[in-house]
C-alpha cells in the first residue's frame, strides 16, 4: 500500500474512531452494525438532538459528498445561468435590422414600426424597447433580488436550504421559459419575469455556506468553498456559449427554453439525490460519514431537542476591518462579472459585429481562467497552511502583474491581444 493511501486510510479509521467516541461519551452507549442497519447513538448536530435510530445503508457508495458538490455547483450555476442568458438573447431582440419587416432601402424612419405582429414567428420578432425600458429589464432582477433577500432568508431558516433553493429553482426556471411568450405580450409582462428571475440571486451564497458546513470535511472546506463559489464563473462558462450557439441556429427563444429545460431537469436531480443532513442521505457510508463529522463541534441542543443559535455578533461583524476588506473583494470581483456578462456581448455584437457564437465564446474566456484560479487557492488554502497569508498574497499579486504587464506593448503601449477583426 502506497504512503498516500496508509495515510488517508489512517485519517478516516480516526475518524470514525473520534465519531464513535463522540456518541459513546453522549450516550454511554457504544455504535454497532449489524448487516446493512447502523445503529447509532444519538448526537448533536446542526439541525436538532436525534434519539437513537436504526440507520439503513441499502448501497453505501464512495464519495458520496463530492457527487453534492457537484450537483450544488451545477444547479447553482444554470439558475443563475437563467439570468445571465437574457443578456446575450435581447441583442437580438432588439435587433431590428434582422427582421424580415425590415426595409434596407427605406430612408423612412423605422423606429416606431410593429416589428413583433402575431403573425411572425417568435423567433423572428423583434422589439423596440426604450433606453429606460432595457435597464429596467437588465437591472430589475437584481432590485428584485433586493427585495426578496429577507423572505428567502426567514424561509432557508425554517424549510432548509434544499426546498428552498426547489422551490427557487422551479420558479425561475418557469420565468425564463415563459420570458418569449411574456415578451411577446408585452412589456410589462416581461419585466414581472424578470422579477421573478431575481430569486436566482438571492440564495445562492447562503446555499453555498450549507453545502460546505454540512457536506465538507474540515481539510476540505478551501477547496468546496473554492468549486461552490465558482457558480459565478461557471455561470458564463456555460451559458454564454450556448445562449450564442442557439441564438444563431435556432432564434432567441431556444436559449429560454433550452436553459428553463436544464434549470427543471436539474430541480429534479436535487430534489431527488440533494440532502441538507449527511445523516438522511441513504447512500452515504458510515466512515465517510464519520470523515465529514469528524472535529466539528455540534449544536447546543434545548431540553425540547431543537438546536439553539446564539445571537450573531453584529457589532463585532460589522466593526472588523477583515469583514470590511472581504466586502470590498467581493463588490470588486462582481463589478467585473458582471460587466462581462452585461455589456461585453453587447459591445462584440453591436460595435466588433461579431456572431453571437463567437460573442458567447469569447465572454467566457476570462471566466474559465478566474475559475481555475479560484480552485487553485482554496487547494492552497487547505494544504499549505504553513504558508503566512501574506506570502500567498504577494505570489498571487506578482502572477497578476505579471499577466498585466505582457498584455501592455512598452513600446506603443497598445493591447497586444486585442480583440476585433484584422
Amino acid at each position: 500500500m502506497s504512503s498516500s493511501s496508509s495515510s488517508k486510510s489512517t485519517v478516516q479509521l480516526s475518524a470514525w474512531e473520534h465519531f464513535n467516541h463522540q456518541s459513546h461519551h453522549q450516550q454511554q452507549r457504544p455504535s454497532t452494525t449489524v448487516g446493512n442497519v447502523f445503529i447509532m447513538p444519538s448526537s448533536s448536530s446542526s439541525n436538532c438532538a436525534r434519539t437513537q435510530r436504526h440507520r439503513f445503508v441499502p448501497l453505501a457508495l464512495p464519495g458520496i459528498r463530492y457527487a453534492q458538490l457537484v450537483l450544488g455547483t451545477l444547479y447553482l450555476s444554470i439558475i443563475l445561468g437563467c439570468v445571465i442568458c437574457f443578456n446575450p438573447a435581447i441583442t437580438v431582440m432588439m435587433n431590428i435590422s434582422t427582421s424580415p419587416l425590415f426595409n434596407n432601402g427605406s430612408f423612412v424612419n423605422q423606429s416606431a414600426q410593429d416589428f413583433a405582429p402575431s403573425f411572425l414567428p417568435l423567433a423572428d420578432r423583434r422589439f423596440n424597447y426604450t433606453n429606460l425600458q432595457k435597464s429596467f429589464l437588465l437591472g430589475g432582477t437584481f432590485g428584485a433580488c433586493l427585495l426578496q433577500i429577507l423572505p428567502v432568508g426567514y424561509a432557508m431558516q425554517i424549510f432548509g436550504a434544499k426546498r428552498t433553493q426547489l422551490f427557487i429553482g422551479i420558479a425561475v426556471s418557469l420565468a425564463t421559459g415563459l420570458m418569449p411568450l411574456a415578451a411577446s405580450t408585452n412589456f410589462y409582462a416581461l419585466f414581472v419575469a424578470r422579477m421573478v428571475n431575481g430569486l436566482a440571486i438571492t440564495n445562492l451564497f447562503p446555499v453555498v455556506g450549507a453545502i460546505c458546513t454540512n457536506w465538507a470535511p474540515l481539510k476540505e472546506r478551501g477547496v468546496f468553498l473554492a468549486i461552490l463559489s465558482g457558480y459565478i464563473q461557471l455561470s458564463v462558462i456555460i451559458s454564454m456559449p450556448i445562449s450564442g450557439f442557439l441564438v444563431d441556429k435556432f432564434g432567441w427563444p431556444s436559449v429560454f427554453y433550452v436553459h428553463a429545460f436544464i434549470g427543471l431537469s436539474l430541480s429534479l436531480w436535487w430534489a431527488l439525490f440533494y440532502r441538507d443532513d449527511p445523516m438522511a442521505h441513504p447512500l452515504i457510508g458510515h466512515k465517510e460519514l464519520a470523515l465529514i463529522r469528524y472535529g466539528k463541534r455540534p449544536a447546543t441542543v434545548g431540553k425540547d431537542g431543537t438546536s439553539k443559535h446564539g445571537q450573531p455578533p453584529y457589532r463585532q461583524i460589522f466593526s472588523s476591518a477583515s469583514i470590511w476588506a472581504i466586502f470590498c473583494a467581493v463588490f470588486g470581483n462582481f463589478l467585473i462579472v458582471q460587466f462581462f456578462n452585461t455589456f461585453l456581448p453587447m459591445f462584440l455584437v453591436s460595435s466588433l459585429h461579431y456572431s453571437n457564437a463567437e460573442t458567447g465564446l469569447l465572454s467566457a474566456l476570462p471566466l474559465i481562467l478566474q475559475f481555475f484560479v479560484k480552485w487553485l487557492t482554496g487547494f492552497i488554502t487547505d494544504h499549505l497552511p504553513s504558508v503566512k497569508d501574506i506570502n500567498k498574497f504577494c505570489i498571487l499579486f506578482s502572477a497578476c502583474l505579471t499577466l498585466f504587464s505582457r498584455n501592455v506593448s512598452p513600446l506603443d503601449r497598445r493591447p497586444l491581444l486585442n480583440v476585433g477583426h484584422w
